[in-house]
């Protein structure tokens, strides 16, 4: 058995097991085939090995962690409504944040989960996206949110701990207020802009990440059977990458 025929069952044993093919053409694997007789006529040795060259279709597109960011980040807004309607607006922050910080976690799994799934998708249908300039794009606003929230969170608690900075309004000398009074509608909707940003945005720059690292590994599963010719013997041999 020569190294080729050897290297053929490694790659028979150790080949995922999968639900659709996504790599060679058929018209590329065609051309360097050789037919083996089956039981109703000669068979093309593509047909015989394409079994061996399957990537598994990932269990989750995601779609169910960015459902959930989208209500958890719903949740937050709703907190903010009802302290303004119920509290003036004059609540601390914390149950908005309690909802907005988990939104933001589970949007850029969900995007990430959702960029492998779509480069299976494509790569079965024979197609690739250019996905540079979104996955740039998410990038930069997932920056800008961060810089944007650290910014606002600290002037935010800044205002609350010692009554200073650019949130904090002087209350009249003639009227008792029991605590600090902070601009929480301005505070707040910087809040949820930065969040969105981030959140989104890493979605965004994750899902093309993940696609065009996957895409790129589709492309590479090459596989192609050739026939070999020595003095010693005739048979197959496989040429392929991983």
């Amino acid at each position: 058995m020569s190294w080729a025929a050897a290297f053929s069952l490694v790659v028979a044993v150790a080949a995922p097991e999968v639900e659709g093919p996504v790599a060679p053409a058929e018209e590329s694997t065609i051309s360097l085939a050789a037919d083996a007789e089956g039981p109703d006529g000669p068979v093309p040795a593509w047909v015989l090995w394409r079994d061996y060259v399957r990537v598994k279709r990932p269990k989750t597109r995601g779609t169910g962690l960015m459902i959930a960011a989208g209500a958890t980040y719903g949740v937050g807004i709703l907190a903010q409504l009802a302290d303004i309607a119920f509290n003036d607006g004059l609540g601390s922050g914390f149950v908005d944040r309690l909802f907005i910080g988990p939104a933001m976690i589970l949007a850029p799994i969900g995007g990430y989960l959702r960029g492998r799934d779509d480069a299976f998708v494509d790569a079965s249908l024979g197609r690739r996206r250019k996905v540079k300039g979104l996955m740039a794009a998410g990038l930069t606003l997932a920056g800008i949110g961060a810089i944007a929230g650290l910014a606002n969170e600290g002037m935010w608690w800044q205002c609350w701990i010692s009554g200073e900075g650019p949130y904090y309004i002087e209350p009249p000398p003639d009227v008792f207020v029991p605590q600090t009074v902070c601009r929480s509608g301005v505070a707040r909707l910087a809040l949820d802009a930065s969040a969105l940003l981030v959140g989104g945005g890493l979605a965004m720059g994750l899902w093309g990440l993940k696609y065009r690292k996957d895409s790129r590994s589709y492309e590479r599963a090459v596989l192609a059977v050739v026939p070999r010719v020595q003095t010693t013997q005739v048979g197959l041999g496989i040429v392929g990458s991983f």
